[in-house]
């Protein structure tokens, strides 16, 4: 009775203490706008919310939660700490779920123009403060008017950790101009009209794209633009209580398209000194989409810098922009920006005007504006392995100026990428890039260099060893980048933009080491040769770079690890094996030559205009893509020979595979599946091809009949493996079987097992259940679908669980046959295989 007693008291005393407490903590300023204001211990700007406590007795931090969920209010419980008398506790918002020293680190961020909430509340769930996070500009903060009271004000000096008594605060923003006409394409003019509804205020606004202030034009009538304007509007109020508004703006293009592709309209004081070369500048930039149909689909504000390096030399650069929430703007570009993948938020998007393959670029190479463009799309498309820079193409406008055709890709190497494919958020994930040294954009490059060294270490054709590296490195994306680098002749890779990656979230995906698309421009012999080939032309062999790259340690050892990885049997089928099925279907000549022709019709409408505006001729540019083309063709009909030499193979041999009746099925030959048959393609000798048949709806497969080669285990197995010797056609024979095989479903209260399913005489059927015998029917079908034996009476006889039925003395020939188990009502059906030797 008295170790309740005591218990009880306990109890109330923690519960008076958290309600004490309670009434006490409250947030008292945060900021989303961080961008000079204060740095974490990791030197990072992040959002952070500020506590305060009221009381006057100190808080025990153990018994509270933050969150940004009102649906789950105790998403970061603080792990330890304590809040002192009217002291105060700043809690970084950057998701790294950490407490270092008086550094806490929430596990979630904020996006204030997400319409996000700040909770705070106890472990048990009740809250004790919550707010709707308000819009602020950058460097500012929003916090109590004086700490701890119930009015809330703006603060363009915040007080992190400090006093908010001693910052002059602010009530508001001004409210924001409204344009009398949409941004968009006009006929010869248009008339916009500026106003606002904020009383005792003045507006002020540009149209060279510059961001307003005070010492810009004073509006005071409507405007008429006659040439393509960016125009941009703030306003300032005469209370001294009221901030300047956000600004708008809109483009208004001016006999101006039709364009056959969107336009994307970029406008700050320093975007167009960028674009000039400036390379250090990262201004504060707007941005404009306007989709084909010439209706803007979304803006933003945030920073644009430098993208490329040796591209950069050329007139016509490329950028980077990058939405950020700390304008107070938005924080993603929401829009489904590129047509192959369903990602509709961006935060980051890259601005690229063919780099190294730019048109008309240095004058002196045969560029073609595209080459990155086109073979990472394609990768894309035809499903390799690696990870891409999805792909749409721009013109662009800078300032109001059309500055060219350019390609929107998507970010690889970017945590928010990851984070959304891969569920592989920035501290779960190891970034590696190789640009003439190595870069660790995330994480650490350890798990890569142990890697390397157990390679290095261990022999491949050791089963443990192998099958260790399989664990940890991507077979699948190894040999899709290395065959494709090698088969387009990528010149500027292994010591030049070279990306790989892991995730190390257990729960995400890709935890394997694999592989990215970085920089491509230097692909089909565009006439600079960074990685060491022999040759960059059509005659290039695959191999050749194996050569160049031994020894070269853990940051350029790719190639040596492919290399390491050929001396597997397993490894080397499956290479050589992918390298074949691509070189007979997508990296043919007619589907290599059909993309870029799909590319050429969307690019060659625009071109006119990129010539008129950066240089050049139709005719040169035309006669660079006919080069490319042939380049093209000449590899295709190269490459298959060259295998031979480079990975001691046999052939190329044609290998023919036809379908029998046409339409009953199809054949997978290692990773490639041919839609139409009879399908012939280039294979390779002294390694296994693998082939499988996969039959349609209402039809099974019967046997292979191959001319010339063998096939293992049998030629009734519908996979097998065939060794090339010489050229060969086989044949898929596939059977009408529309009822009974597809019945798999077991007798109630009756299962059964028949084995061995590939027999010479004998055949064991086990059954067991509450069913009498005498109602049980067992027969035997030939792949024809005729019934060869009736064996009911079996089961009528039966004195055990077991029947031993001998197929010779059936008199049927060997070949497959269905045993059909059945009660009247449902059935079941096992394929067997009988050979009489």
């Amino acid at each position: 009775m008295n170790t309740i007693r005591i218990v009880g008291i306990w109890l109330a005393l923690f519960i008076i203490t958290i309600l004490k407490a309670k009434g006490q903590l409250i947030i008292n300023e945060y900021s989303c706008g961080n961008i000079n204001i204060v740095t974490d211990n990791y030197g990072d700007r992040e959002d952070w919310v500020e506590l305060y406590n009221t009381g006057s007795v100190a808080v025990d931090l153990t018994g509270f939660c933050i969150s940004d969920r009102a649906n789950n209010p105790t998403k970061w419980p603080f792990p330890t700490g304590s809040i002192a008398p009217n002291g105060f506790v700043r809690i970084w918002t950057s998701g790294r779920n950490i407490v270092v020293g008086n550094n806490y680190h929430a596990s979630f961020k904020l996006n204030q123009t997400e319409n996000e909430k700040i909770i705070l509340a106890t472990t048990a769930g009740l809250i004790v403060d919550s707010l709707t996070l308000k819009r602020h500009q950058a460097n500012h903060s929003w916090g109590r008017t004086t700490d701890g009271s119930n009015s809330w004000s703006i603060f363009t000096t915040p007080t992190v950790n400090t006093t908010n008594n001693t910052s002059t605060p602010y009530t508001r923003y001004a409210a924001m101009p409204t344009f009398s006409q949409n941004a968009g394409y006009y006929a010869n003019t248009v008339t916009v009209s500026v106003s606002t509804t904020e009383s005792n205020s003045t507006i002020y606004y540009t149209t060279n794209g510059f961001i307003p202030t005070t010492a810009s034009s004073v509006y005071s009538s409507a405007l008429t633009f006659n040439s393509t304007t960016v125009l941009k509007a703030y306003v300032v109020s005469t209370d001294p209580n009221v901030l300047p508004s956000f600004y708008e703006f809109s483009t208004y293009f001016i006999n101006e398209g039709p364009f056959t592709v969107p336009v994307y309209s970029i406008h700050g004081d320093q975007v167009q000194s960028l674009l000039d070369g400036n390379a250090s500048l990262n201004p504060v930039t707007a941005l404009e989409y306007f989709e084909t149909d010439q209706q803007l689909k979304f803006k933003t504000v945030g920073r644009t810098d430098k993208h490329g390096n040796d591209s950069w030399a050329y007139n016509q650069r490329g950028i980077d922009f990058t939405a950020w929430d700390q304008y107070g703007y938005n924080h993603f570009m929401k829009y489904k920006i590129f047509p192959r993948t369903n990602r509709q938020k961006f935060q980051r998007i890259m601005f690229k005007a063919g780099a190294s393959d730019s048109y008309p670029g240095s004058g002196w190479l045969p560029s073609c504006h595209l080459r990155d463009a086109f073979v990472q799309d394609y990768a894309q498309k035809i499903g390799l392995d690696f990870d891409c820079r999805s792909l749409k193409h721009n013109i662009l406008f800078v300032n109001g100026q059309y500055w060219g055709f350019y390609e929107t890709r998507e970010k690889v190497d970017d945590k928010d990428y990851t984070d959304y494919y891969y569920n592989q958020d920035e501290f779960n994930i190891d970034v590696l890039k190789y640009w003439g040294g190595l870069q660790v954009d995330y994480g650490s490059d350890t798990g890569w260099v142990n890697l390397y060294n157990y390679v290095m270490a261990n022999n491949m054709t050791d089963l443990v060893a192998y099958n260790n590296v399989k664990s940890r490195l991507d077979f699948n994306s190894v040999i899709d980048y290395c065959i494709y680098n090698t088969y387009i002749v990528n010149s500027d890779w292994i010591n030049w933009n070279t990306m790989w990656w892991r995730g190390r979230n257990p729960d995400g995906d890709k935890r394997k080491w694999r592989y990215c698309g970085w920089d491509m421009d230097n692909v089909f012999n565009l006439g600079q040769n960074y990685s060491g080939w022999q040759t960059t032309g059509p005659t290039a062999d695959p191999c050749d770079l194996q050569n160049n790259w031994t020894n070269s340690g853990p940051n350029l050892g790719h190639l040596v690890i492919l290399s390491k990885l050929l001396q597997n049997t397993e490894f080397k089928e499956m290479y050589i094996n992918r390298y074949a099925d691509l070189i007979n279907g997508y990296l043919s000549c007619d589907s290599t030559l059909a993309h870029l022709d799909w590319f050429l019709n969307i690019m060659t409408p625009e071109m006119p205009k990129q010539i008129q505006r950066w240089g050049g001729s139709m005719a040169t540019w035309n006669n660079n893509v006919q080069t490319l083309k042939n380049f093209i063709n000449d590899r295709c009909s190269f490459i298959a020979g060259s295998l031979v030499d480079c990975y001691q193979v046999t052939g190329p041999y044609q290998l023919t595979v036809k379908i029998n009746p046409p339409g009953s099925g199809t054949v997978s030959i290692g990773t490639f599946t041919p839609q139409v048959y009879p399908y012939t393609g280039t294979y390779f000798g002294d390694i296994n091809v693998k082939l499988q048949a996969n039959p349609v709806t209402d039809y099974v497969f019967g046997y292979w009949i191959p001319n010339n080669n063998a096939v293992t285990p049998t030629f009734l197995s519908d996979t097998i493996k065939m060794n090339l010797s010489i050229p060969d056609t086989i044949t898929a024979q596939f059977k009408y079987w529309p009822s009974i095989i597809n019945s798999v479903t077991a007798l109630p209260e009756f299962t059964t097992s028949i084995f061995p399913t590939l027999t010479n005489n004998n055949l064991i059927i086990d059954y067991k259940g509450n069913v009498l015998y005498n109602n049980i029917s067992c027969k035997i079908y030939s792949i024809t679908g005729m019934m060869v034996a009736d064996l009911s009476h079996s089961f009528s006889n039966a004195s055990e669980n077991r029947i031993l039925i001998n197929l010779r003395d059936l008199n049927i020939a060997q070949g497959m046959y269905f045993v059909e188990l059945s009660n009247g009502e449902k059935r079941e059906t096992t394929k067997i295989i009988y050979q009489n030797d």
